[in-house]
């Protein structure tokens, strides 16, 4: 994984963070944070980066990944395909963009119907299984 790789992973994660069970937290927030973290990434280095941790965390089973609100039941549809597969959707949606989107990602992300994490582990477990906090 590139979280050794990475500066400010406790940021990142902060910025796709909220309390287990609530609303969903957009993912977009960790991509921008990814890029303003490490400016010296490529797009397609901080495109691997953001992949590669979303999908450590739902194959860590950190969280569900929700999107497409339902507004008729007031609540957000969970995704049910693989984790493959919603990585390479991202993956697509990504790589689709056109440079000054890019820029923007955290608007364009709205546009992506899978976006949404919702947590099912406290902070303090994240930070323990990242290793970002010695005093747990």
């Amino acid at each position: 994984m590139y979280s050794k790789d990475i500066k400010g992973l406790y940021n990142i994660l902060a910025s796709s963070y909220d309390d287990p069970g609530t609303s969903g937290s957009s993912i977009s927030g960790m991509f921008s944070q990814i890029a303003n973290e490490n400016p010296f990434f490529t797009e397609s280095k901080r495109t691997d980066v953001f992949l590669e941790l979303v999908e450590y965390i739902l194959k860590e089973n950190m969280a569900n990944l929700y999107g497409a609100f339902d507004k008729k039941n007031d609540k957000e549809v969970k995704w049910e395909g693989s984790t493959d597969e919603v990585i390479n959707m991202l993956r697509n949606f990504i790589e689709n963009l056109t440079p000054k989107k890019l820029q923007q990602a955290h608007i364009y992300f709205y546009e992506f119907e899978y976006c949404f994490l919702v947590w099912k582990i406290e902070w303090v477990e994240l930070l323990k299984r990242f290793n970002l906090n010695k005093d747990y």
